[in-house]
């Protein structure tokens, strides 16, 4: 991992040079003020992806009490602007982002991957940054370690024969989570660690490629960290998109 942060501070604008044209027609084209409790239950009502089913009831059970602001980048922007929010903070033209100042999560791409990664920043990311501020329960400490275990295997994992977009998003996560373990301090720590979780239990693609790649140190776990395992999910399960799944629910 020191030898990818070393590449990434050499090269830290490689990502962009890779990103696709962007394209308008999946974006949100009326501005729009709902919450999160709303569009989760939405969801649930239509997903048929199983993983991510998991991860929508997951987020449902922390009842988030979240704002969620949809509409092309101008509309959103505009908003922001008469509500007085942070000017600085950016939009990705084909993404959206959560504003934790507000307590607002702005969508401007209709792809709900974007909102389930924004949630999972949402409830978890104050609860990882407690532990490495030296806060958290026993248990809350041992999920984001095996978490680091995780991420750490996923940043040595070989994408190239995966299929295109499946390459970009771990380009992506890879670079946005190398982007903040070049700092040591407490929040960079948190951010990275976030950075996997919301990408790997957000993405589909992510999705399929850990929940068919075996957990490094599974066998080596503890019996009462499986028995947690077992309540939280219902079994114990040895492939990495469950135990991020896991993992989460613990924390």
């Amino acid at each position: 991992i020191n030898d990818l942060i070393h590449a990434e501070l050499q090269n830290p604008t490689a990502e962009k040079k890779e990103e696709e044209k962007y394209d308008p027609s999946g974006d949100f084209s009326s501005l729009n003020v709902t919450n999160a409790k709303d569009m989760l239950r939405s969801l649930l009502g239509v997903m048929q992806n199983k993983r991510l089913l998991e991860v929508l009831k997951t987020l449902q059970t922390t009842n988030p009490n979240v704002r969620v602001v949809t509409g092309d980048a101008n509309q959103v922007a505009a908003h922001r602007a008469d509500e007085g929010a942070d000017p600085i903070l950016t939009v990705r033209k084909n993404s959206g982002f959560y504003d934790a100042a507000n307590n607002t999560i702005y969508l401007i791409s209709k792809n709900h991957e974007t909102l389930v990664h924004e949630l999972v920043h949402q409830v978890t990311f104050a609860l990882v940054h407690a532990v490495y501020k030296g806060e958290g329960t026993e248990q809350q400490r041992g999920a984001v370690k095996r978490l680091e275990d995780l991420r750490d295997q996923f940043m040595d994992m070989d994408f190239s024969k995966s299929s295109k977009r499946v390459q970009k998003a771990a380009r992506s996560a890879k670079a946005q989570i190398l982007e903040h373990l070049a700092n040591k301090d407490a929040l960079s720590k948190a951010k990275a660690l976030n950075e996997f979780m919301a990408w790997t239990l957000a993405n589909e693609g992510l999705q399929r490629e850990l929940g068919t790649t075996i957990a490094d140190g599974m066998l080596r776990l503890a019996k009462a960290v499986k028995a947690l395992m077992a309540r939280l999910l219902g079994s114990v399960s040895y492939d990495m998109f469950s135990n991020v799944l896991f993992n989460t629910r613990a924390i």
